[in-house]
């Protein structure tokens, strides 16, 4: 039902104010009372969760999202040689998203046999980035993995 039927507001109390001496046009007051539409409380459950999903879908289309390949594997490294192999980042998501590889014992830099390039960066939305990894092990790298 709308509110705004003339039958559901009743003026209670209408007067002048007979205090204003400066013009012959007095202000007018009155006490009004109106009967308000009852909400539906279904309705506004149902409304609430539909506000809630929409949110949240919103929400989640602000978090990055990416494809990568499962892994970078090299199985066959020679000594002295240097390999390479490529690591491609998709950007799915509707957001940029920054990555950064560091040292995963929090040491201030990779390991002297790992390169990685770059090692941060930031993708925009629908782009790929390529990452090159790149192994090499030489004699000083053995000597620091043995600790001889």
């Amino acid at each position: 039902k709308k509110t705004t039927d003339i039958g559901d507001v009743k003026c209670l109390k209408y007067w002048i104010s007979m205090e204003q001496k400066m013009s012959d046009h007095k202000p007018v007051y009155a006490y009004l009372q109106y009967k308000a539409n009852i909400f539906n409380m279904q309705k506004r459950g149902e409304m609430r969760k539909q506000i809630m999903k929409n949110k949240d879908k919103n929400d989640n289309n602000q978090l990055p999202q990416i494809e990568i390949e499962p892994e970078v594997s090299f199985p066959l490294i020679k000594f002295g040689e240097t390999e390479q192999k490529k690591f491609i980042i998709h950007n799915t998501g509707q957001v940029p998203v920054s990555y950064r590889f560091t040292h995963a014992e929090h040491k201030a830099s990779l390991p002297k046999w790992l390169t990685i390039k770059p090692q941060r960066g930031l993708i925009r939305p629908q782009e790929k980035g390529t990452i090159i990894f790149e192994i090499c092990v030489t004699s000083e790298v053995v000597k620091l993995i043995t600790n001889k």
